[in-house]
């Protein structure tokens, strides 16, 4: 389907609200070993359409400590994200019926050592007939050997891409996002603590 431009300007828009998709921190683990810690942060995404910053809160469960050596395992992790209610409105006007996203390039860090976020997906979700859309995806956080003893600071993707696709009955249009953290906004969403 040929792009719309009113259209995509106002999937620009809803991209805001879904910078989210891949600003997942993972190490999830039983609730018995984890603890939530959360941050909020700034991510800065460019378009075709220009550059737009998102005020995003993050969460992810992991422990406080492992053991040198031990393997943290790859595992599941997900995310939800509301889009306000106004720019729900600008898709029903332009008859969008749901939307989906992929996320792509995404990494978390423990300490200085990148690991993969991978498989990062929002499956297709209905636009509601009024007030605000929530999302909910996953991905899987790659899995990693503990290093050596010593305190490690997790943090959040610095950069990512996603690409958003809105559904109308006549077709699909879609949006690429390179996004990346505003320069001193925080990145740290907790400590791992290695024995």
């Amino acid at each position: 389907m040929r792009a719309l431009p009113g259209l995509l300007a106002v999937l620009a828009l809803v991209a805001s609200s879904l910078t989210a998709l891949t600003g997942l921190t993972a190490l999830t683990t039983a609730a018995a070993q984890a603890a939530t810690r959360t941050v909020r942060t700034t991510y800065s995404c460019a378009s075709d359409f220009g550059t737009q910053r998102t005020a995003v809160r993050i969460s992810a469960d992991f422990p406080s400590s492992v053991r040198r050596g031990s393997t943290v395992a790859a595992r599941r992790v997900g995310f939800a994200v509301t889009v306000p209610k106004e720019y729900v409105g600008y898709l029903r006007q332009f008859g969008v019926r749901s939307v989906s996203g992929v996320g792509s390039r995404s990494a978390y860090r423990v300490g200085s050592t990148r690991h993969a976020l991978t498989g990062v997906r929002l499956p297709r979700t209905k636009v509601p007939s009024r007030g605000a859309l929530v999302l909910r995806g996953g991905g899987t956080a790659a899995s990693f050997r503990a290093p050596a003893p010593g305190r490690y600071a997790v943090q959040v993707p610095a950069s990512f891409r996603a690409r958003l696709t809105v559904y109308t009955d006549s077709g699909s249009n879609s949006l690429d996002l390179r996004c990346s953290l505003v320069r001193g906004a925080p990145s740290r969403i907790g400590t791992l603590t290695v024995r």
